[in-house]
């Protein structure tokens, strides 16, 4: 040994330079560190000094994945254990005696480290150090360190009888980032950790007296909260700069976990929320409270704080989850709601839903008839009863509804007790969710409710129209700034024990965000240095990197399935059936949720998703795809698509068919735009365009769909796809007449669909051209398309085109006057709807049976069957129907002489008709109108003014369809006789040009009327031979009865008192009597009473 002063040559083992005197520094000859004179280990890699060569324990496992030669940091815990008065012991005995006790020491030593999980990395001397944490960690390393201490001070007894002497160990403990990796020369390496916890564990083992073990501040702060310690303050360890807080290590104890960090600040934010509640107490209403704030500022816990106060102060609390990622089936934060106010969990299955929502009917928490959209919320299987009733609704009337059902919900309950509802990171919420929240808005400021939200503000979705929709509910907004260097030390000084610089270093970096600073002092937790990550991403990772290979890798795997995740499905990623989440609880990386975990913040969930490889992430995010695809058809898309994986088209396609087959157009839409994003192959275009313009067109953007059909035609790669986009197109076209290029579509369409025997499409091309015809006025073409649609639909096994077929025959037999013909085949439509489940079909045909009973003189029954229409489609919100069979019950309401309640009806569907833009179907409305002002005498002027208006609509719509009618209700109405038979006249020219058939029954029934109010006895009786004549080939009731009636009447009226022409008039009184046509009654009896 070279001495440093003289340069004197020495001998190994000399403390002191036996030329000059000068201390001689002792190098190690582990890992060649410079010692002082006196030391006794190491303190480079604390190996013990004082014996000549150590000595090698078993050898030691190879290094897990990661644990290469070139080594990686590890939170690792490390023990140093040796026996106490060994030298004197030793100087007492022969070295034979002296190895066998050495010899069952160390046996006894690594049996129990090896029983608690550690990893004997050295034996010296009478010395072992052992690793806790490395090569392989276990997430509770600290607290297996010392029961290992424990236990190896308890086996000294045992021990100390079995060798006849008194024995006892000292031990020392210490945990921090080191250096682990294989150390040494090309021909000889070893595994081994080095780092500054290495040198402190041994010099607390060396303080430690008999019997005793100490340990460093970061084991202290990994222990459970019952471990049962003795402070014994700071203390000046050689070889350390600082001093170093020391405990002795009583007991283990019991408890576990880290205490929940204090809450601190936000005095204003709470006084806010106070007065909040002291509001609904005095008024019984509550308001919307909206927390906002960058991610990680402290927005959860604030909110958990308002929940604590509201419900001290008597309110029940419930919570909606709004996730980015990986939510499922089933799952929205308005079902979340529900569910927790019907007491269910999230997991309950299908029977306590059920339960649930007949419970819920029965505590008039909701209707009987809201059964069926508490099915939807609640994910319950609906009947095929319900299904039909929900088939028949209208997206937006389906929507609306739902929401009424909600908040009849949560009124009936804040009725009950006043309620706090919680829906957190709404920045994370889809455009209908939003829109959900602005109507619970407004019922937070009718009801004893407070709806409290929270979102990041880069992400903040409630803008001033938003606001608007919610109403004149009371608002609060609570924006989030940094917390206060001061507020934030106080979370650094509840949370761990660490030196004053160190905690403001980590308040400096965390820059008053709680998470960024809760994640700092978490990663300090074992550490003695103050090289912090920088960066939640890296502060998230440090931590990571310290878990068990396994649980890292099964944190890295849940991280792929989303921040919410199922036990289960990770359990299919890793391959590993028993695997549990408890390591990744302990370190507070996750937290159970029900059933399911869920990342302990959004940022961890993004930084671990962010670490990982794309390779290894894509992998992942397929076999999740493979677990889904038979349980949950949205997230095995996603996943595929998150993969960029070649199938995630279709998967796109097939969840989106499935949202729409449940009426969720607008999630269907969402989902086939992902599907596009990912510029699938020309077929899978084609397919995803097609549901895209079919939903589009059922969210009522008709004009929309035509565009997205032109795309699919455009990308279509063989005569089929050609064919069925073509017909797409056509029917978005008749909605918004653009007739000529429908037509045109469609002749495109059957050529192809000829060509390649396409029934199906077949069937749909001539249906759509058949309700082409029916407005123009096409009446032969009407009837002999739908004909070849039913046959075509029949060949292709159809049951919906089929029903759609037989209502365009309904139409068709219509258009031609053969009114008993349409009953028949709308009755089987409306039929075959029943059978099948066609609901929407059957809402929009039915108010035309009522229409056909009306032409039987069933006027009763067609009355009937009117209101029923009237009551589904509403129901369902099929506008449209509730419009058309207020019509026909007005019609035969003015025919009973019921003028007033028909009144009703035709201002309601001239409501209607206003807001769905249907010209088509207003001059019919205003003709009802004019007939009423007409029946009750309420002047000519403003009825012929109608009439005028409806004329200009029926002639810019195309006159065949109803023009000829409004002209002979121009001429009932008006008190100009010029006037009248100039709209006859007019009327009557239409009528041989070829009209849909209601004109002719409607202008003759009219014609006679005027006729015989100008007492024009010639004309009243041509009008009804022309009437008589139309409907020979199907005489129908009600124009049988009006022919006769006019002859009668014109009879009378030139004064004929003929028994005959008095039994006739006689035979028509009993008749509309009995059949309730109470207006044209009137005349029958002043004929009868003149007569007697």
């Amino acid at each position: 040994m070279e001495c440093g002063k003289c340069g004197a040559d020495n001998k190994a083992g000399r403390r002191f330079c036996a030329k000059c005197g000068a201390p001689l520094e002792i190098v190690c000859a582990t890992c060649g560190f410079a010692n002082e004179p006196g030391d006794e280990y190491c303190g480079g890699c604390g190996a013990a000094l004082n014996i000549a060569a150590p000595t090698k324990a078993q050898p030691v496992a190879p290094p897990g994945p990661g644990n290469s030669a070139q080594g990686e940091r590890r939170q690792v815990t490390i023990l140093f254990a040796d026996l106490a008065g060994f030298t004197k012991l030793s100087s007492e005995r022969d070295p034979e005696e002296t190895h066998r006790i050495l010899s069952r020491f160390f046996e006894v030593v690594d049996g129990i480290v090896d029983s608690f999980g550690g990893t004997i990395d050295k034996h010296m001397g009478d010395s072992v150090m052992a690793l806790f944490g490395a090569p392989i960690a276990h997430g509770n390393d600290p607290e297996r360190a010392v029961g290992a201490a424990l236990a190896i001070h308890d086996a000294m007894a045992g021990l100390s009888a079995e060798m006849k002497l008194v024995l006892q160990v000292h031990v020392g403990i210490a945990s921090g980032q080191v250096m682990a990796s294989g150390l040494g020369s090309r021909s000889h390496s070893e595994y081994t950790v080095l780092g500054d916890s290495v040198n402190l564990a041994a010099r607390l083992m060396a303080r430690a007296g008999e019997g005793e073990t100490l340990i460093s501040p970061a084991v202290r702060n990994a222990l459970p909260h019952g471990a049962e310690l003795e402070d014994l303050g700071e203390a000046e360890v050689r070889g350390l700069a600082q001093t170093v807080h020391l405990w002795r290590v009583v007991g283990l104890g019991g408890g576990g976990g880290f205490d929940t960090s204090v809450f601190v600040g936000r005095r204003a934010e709470l006084r806010q929320f106070q007065s909040v509640l002291d509001s609904l107490a005095e008024s019984a209403v509550g308001q919307v409270v909206y927390v906002r704030g960058e991610g990680g500022i402290g927005k959860s816990r604030l909110v958990e704080k308002f929940s604590s106060l509201a419900e001290a102060a008597g309110l029940s609390s419930y919570r909606g989850l709004i996730l980015d990622f990986g939510v499922g089936k089933g799952r929205t934060p308005i079902g979340d709601l529900v569910r927790e106010l019907l007491g269910l969990s999230a997991e309950a299955g299908g029977e306590a839903r059920v339960a649930a929502v007949e419970r819920a009917i029965t505590d008039d928490l909701a209707e009987a008839d809201q059964r069926i959209f508490l099915y939807d919320l609640m994910d319950i299987p609906q009947s095929a009863e319900m299904r039909a009733v929900y088939d028949a609704m209208d997206n937006e009337n389906r929507t609306l509804r739902k929401l009424e059902c909600i908040a009849a919900l949560f009124t009936a309950a804040a009725r009950k007790r006043p309620l706090l509802l919680i829906v957190e990171d709404l920045h994370w919420a889809d455009a209908r969710t939003v829109e959900q929240f602005a109507r619970l808005a407004r019922l937070a400021g009718e009801q004893p409710i407070i709806l409290l939200m929270s979102s990041r503000i880069e992400g903040d979705p409630l803008d001033s129209d938003w606001r608007y929709r919610a109403g004149a509910s009371p608002f609060t907004t609570i924006d989030l700034m940094p917390l206060r260097a001061d507020e934030a030390l106080q979370i650094a000084e509840e949370f761990v024990d660490i030196t004053k610089v160190f905690a403001q270093e980590c308040v400096a970096r965390a820059e008053g965000n709680p998470l960024f600073l809760d994640q700092l002092l978490r990663s300090a937790i074992g550490q003695d240095q103050e090289d912090v990550p920088g960066s939640v991403q890296s502060i998230v990772l440090a931590r990571v990197d310290l878990l068990l290979p396994e649980d890292k890798r099964a944190l890295q795997a849940a991280a792929v399935l989303g921040q919410l995740f199922s036990l289960e499905v990770l359990r299919h990623l890793l391959q590993e059936p028993d695997y549990d989440c408890a390591a990744l609880m302990k370190n507070h990386l996750v937290r159970a949720s029900g059933e399911n975990f869920l990342f302990a913040h959004a940022l961890i969930w993004e930084s671990v998703y962010a670490s990982l490889l794309h390779s290894h992430r894509n992998e992942l995010h397929v076999a999740a795809a493979e677990w889904f695809s038979e349980r949950d058809l949205l997230l095995h898309a996603e996943h595929l698509g998150r993969a960029g994986d070649d199938r995630a088209a279709t998967a796109y396609l097939e969840a989106a068919r499935a949202e729409s087959q449940l009426f969720r157009f607008d999630s269907a839409l969402e989902l086939l735009e992902h599907g596009l994003e990912l510029a699938p192959a020309p077929d899978d275009s084609h397919r995803l365009l097609m549901l895209k313009g079919e939903c589009t067109r059922e969210t009522g953007h008709a004009a929309d769909s035509t565009a997205i059909y032109r795309a699919a035609l455009d990308v279509a790669e063989n005569a089929p796809a050609r064919c069925r986009a073509l017909i797409g197109l056509a029917a978005g076209m008749r909605v918004t007449d653009e007739f000529d290029d429908a037509f045109d579509a469609l002749d495109q369409a059957q050529a192809i669909a000829e060509a390649e025997s396409l029934h199906l499409e077949l069937s749909q091309v001539h249906y759509y051209r058949g309700n082409l015809y029916f407005p123009l006025g096409k009446i032969d073409g009407c009837l002999k398309e739908h004909e070849l649609a039913l046959a075509q639909a029949q060949i292709a096994a159809s049951p919906e085109d089929e029903a759609r077929a037989l209502s365009g025959l309904g139409d068709a037999y219509y258009s031609r006057g053969r009114m008993i013909s349409s009953l028949s085949y709308f009755r089987r439509c409306l039929d075959l709807c029943r059978q099948q489940g066609l609901g929407r079909i059957a809402v929009g045909n039915q108010y035309m049976a009522a229409w056909g009973r009306f032409y039987l003189n069933e006027v009763a029954g067609a009355l009937e069957d009117a209101l029923e229409a009237i009551d589904s489609a509403q129901r369902v919100g099929h506008q449209r129907a509730e419009m058309v069979a207020r019509l026909t019950a007005g019609r035969v309401l003015v025919e009973s002489g019921d003028a007033a309640a028909a009144r009703q009806h035709i201002e309601r569907g001239l409501e209607l008709a206003d807001s769905l833009g249907a010209s088509r179907f207003k001059p019919f409305l205003l003709i009802y109108i004019a007939r009423i002002r007409f029946a009750r005498g309420e002047g000519a002027d403003e009825s012929v003014k109608l009439m005028r208006e409806a004329l200009d609509l029926a002639r810019q719509t195309g006159a065949s369809f109803l023009a000829p009618w409004v002209l002979s209700t121009l001429a009932l109405v008006c008190e100009d006789r010029e006037t009248a038979l100039e709209a006859l006249a007019g009327g009557e020219e239409l009528l041989t040009e070829g009209c849909v058939g209601h004109n002719y029954y409607a202008f003759y029934r009219n014609a006679i009327e005027v006729s015989l109010h100008y007492r024009n006895w010639p004309e009243v009786e041509r009008y009804a031979a022309a009437l008589a004549a139309y409907s020979a080939d199907e005489p129908l009731p009600w124009s049988e009865f009006l022919c006769a009636r006019g002859r009668a009447l014109a009879a009378s009226g030139r004064g004929e008192r003929s028994d005959a022409n008095l039994r006739e008039l006689e035979r028509l009184r009993t008749e509309a009597t009995a059949a309730g046509l109470n207006a044209p009654l009137a005349a029958i009896q002043q004929a009868l009473d003149a007569a007697a």
